[in-house]
């Protein structure tokens, strides 16, 4: 544990490369798989059922191209529905030229795009009816592009018409496939309650006199309403192929740090944003809050300030170009802003189409920042983003998870991405109410980054070699193997990540009591029987000894990195032995000017303020286990 951090973050990672394979392009512009795709394509390209859990910039809209390409040349009867939450997401499925491991180069390009811009609803169902009704021979013919409520609404329509025998020689993707679910209890297994897309799924699985393949794809594998998106019966019909986070950042070519941090901004966060741009420039994507939210100034006040705010950083006049971008300055170098929140029809429909240009892969310079509100979060691709800006508290770690996706694309010399949270926050409010809520936002933003921190970079704790000493062996009783004590076991009984972020807040709060109580350091029996009594009110009855280490240990490391550490792994001893929760007590955030966390115990003390991160649709987060 040499060497020093040159900034203190709430999280920051590192990772060395082991597999530079970024997916060759050939001169004749094919480009091949990479190390981990080629792994997911020998897994499941002759599977019928898929299930494709990968990071979120990982190339998952690629792989399902290349395993669609795969199936549709090895059985050209098949044909293929490809369908995605957000239209904003499309552009990344219409066009590629995949060389695929046999050595089958495939030119991929949809020509039934249903995302496309002017088309009603209704003539989007009745394009998707009438191509399933038709013969089709090309590849390009043989694949249809829709969203998943023009999926939903084609379903229902064919239902209702008795004609579901359309579906048919039909290979079915869902992209960011955890919005569909499909539940049942212990006691009515054969009952099972789902929503619409969950429906869809439960009747083509049904289905075994038809020739249906069905693929699944997402970033997490879970839902935050704890609902499952398939049922164990269901979950046994699929092949699945899972790349953990920290396998797929080691893949990375050129990326080869992140960071995260929530910083407090006073009660105006434009002049915090302001001050984070004076700072660099980089290739920004600016989340304002909802219009609902207490953080909002009026969305239209906010983006014109972000605007402005970039004006006098750069210079020059505003002026549009297009109807789609805001340029700043009439130089060589005129700084280019994609306004996401205008909902002018027009403006709208060209600004759609200029994400879809490959001139946002290909040049760096055609783009510079991206101000957004409910858009460009699911799957949106912009990969010359290196930072990302997210004002406000978010109801759901899904949120936070898909817009930190954004920057984790990987390009030519974008060496280091980060994820910047502000929270409009003092320590010092007169408003009792108000100042519950900020400080609940800002335990959330903390816990968060745990969890964060332990999917993107898990915790690895040395076990001693051998038990040699008496203590040692009375307090790890059976001597837990490297192995053992690097598992993310909190995340195998416990995939939840918002019950998971609950459970280490309402931990930290309960060792945080018992410190100012005992106003001194604690043994680690000490820690441990607090964890045991917290575990057994949330009914965790199995690993509690494995869970307890591993939660010390990821507040231990973010204490050891908070003092300029770099912490790969550590210690046994050292969880053991230290004093794992003075990161809650000693973080810093530096940037905004918070000195100190001295006030946090007492505010803690008083306010009792913790909510979990369950917002009115009680959408959490989950992470799944990686």
């Amino acid at each position: 544990m040499e060497g020093q951090n040159k900034k203190q973050n709430a999280l920051y990672v590192t990772w060395e490369r082991d597999d530079k394979a970024e997916g060759p392009t050939n001169s004749d512009g094919f480009s091949s798989l990479r190390g981990w795709q080629a792994e997911a394509f020998d897994e499941l390209k002759e599977a019928s059922r898929m299930i494709l859990n990968a990071p979120m910039g990982s190339g998952k809209s690629w792989m399902m191209c290349a395993l669609a390409a795969y199936k549709l040349t090895q059985d050209r009867s098949l044909r293929c529905i490809i369908c995605v939450p957000q239209m904003v997401i499309a552009p990344g499925f219409i066009s590629a030229k995949i060389n695929l491991p046999d050595g089958t180069k495939v030119v991929w390009h949809i020509q039934k795009n249903l995302c496309a811009e002017g088309i009603a609803d209704g003539g989007k169902v009745r394009a998707l009816i009438e191509w399933l009704k038709a013969e089709h021979s090309d590849l390009q013919d043989r694949v249809v592009l829709c969203s998943h409520s023009t999926l939903l609404r084609t379903y229902r329509k064919l239902q209702k018409e008795g004609a579901l025998d359309l579906l048919n020689r039909l290979l079915l993707w869902i992209d960011e496939a955890h919005h569909l679910m499909n539940t049942s209890s212990e006691d009515l297994p054969l009952i099972i309650e789902n929503n619409g897309l969950g429906k869809v799924i439960e009747y083509l699985l049904a289905q075994s006199d038809r020739h249906l393949l069905i693929g699944l794809t997402t970033a997490s594998f879970f839902r935050g309403d704890r609902l499952s998106l398939l049922t164990d019966e269901m979950k046994q019909k699929f092949k699945s192929y899972l790349i953990p986070y920290d396998k797929y950042l080691a893949s990375m070519e050129h990326l080869e740090s992140f960071s995260f941090d929530f910083l407090l901004c006073g009660h105006n966060y434009l002049t915090g944003i302001e001050l984070l741009l004076k700072q660099r420039k980089g290739k920004d994507i600016i989340y304002i809050p909802h219009p609902n939210s207490t953080h909002s100034q009026g969305k239209q006040r906010e983006v014109n300030s972000i605007i402005d705010t970039y004006r006098r950083i750069h210079g020059g006049e505003k002026a549009r170009e297009d109807n789609s971008l805001i340029i700043l300055g009439e130089n060589t170098e005129p700084f280019k802003i994609l306004d996401l929140v205008d909902n002018h029809p027009q403006r709208r429909s060209q600004r759609k189409e200029f994400i879809a240009h490959s001139d946002m892969k290909r040049n760096r310079e055609c783009l510079d920042a991206i101000i957004a509100l409910n858009m460009f979060k699911e799957g949106a691709d912009w990969i010359w983003a290196d930072r990302c800006i997210i004002v406000g508290s978010r109801s759901s770690l899904v949120d936070i998870v898909q817009m930190m996706g954004r920057v984790l694309r990987d390009a030519k010399e974008k060496k280091h991405v980060e994820v910047i949270q502000l929270l409009p926050f003092s320590l010092d409010q007169s408003n009792a109410a108000l100042f519950r809520d900020n400080l609940n936002d800002y335990l959330k933003a903390i816990y968060a980054s745990l969890i964060l921190e332990n999917i993107l970079d898990p915790v690895k704790i040395k076990a001693p070699q051998n038990a040699e000493s008496k203590e040692i062996q009375q307090q790890n009783r059976e001597s837990k193997s490297t192995e053992s004590l690097s598992r993310d076991w909190l995340g195998i009984v416990i995939p939840d990540a918002a019950q998971q972020n609950v459970l280490l807040a309402n931990i930290g709060t309960r060792l945080l009591q018992a410190r100012v109580e005992d106003n001194g350091p604690m043994t680690s029996e000490e820690h441990q029987q607090i964890i045991y009594k917290q575990l057994e009110k949330e009914g965790v009855t199995e690993h509690k000894e494995e869970i307890s280490w591993q939660i010390l240990g990821m507040f231990a490391r973010k204490t050891m990195k908070l003092q300029g550490l770099s912490v790969g792994s550590i210690d046994f001893d050292i969880v053991r032995i230290g004093e794992p929760l003075d990161f809650l007590l000693t973080y810093t955030s530096g940037t905004c000017n918070i000195d100190t966390f001295q006030k946090l115990r007492d505010a803690i003390q008083i306010s009792r303020a913790w909510r979990p991160f369950f917002g009115s649709q009680r959408m959490g987060a989950r992470f799944g286990t990686f």
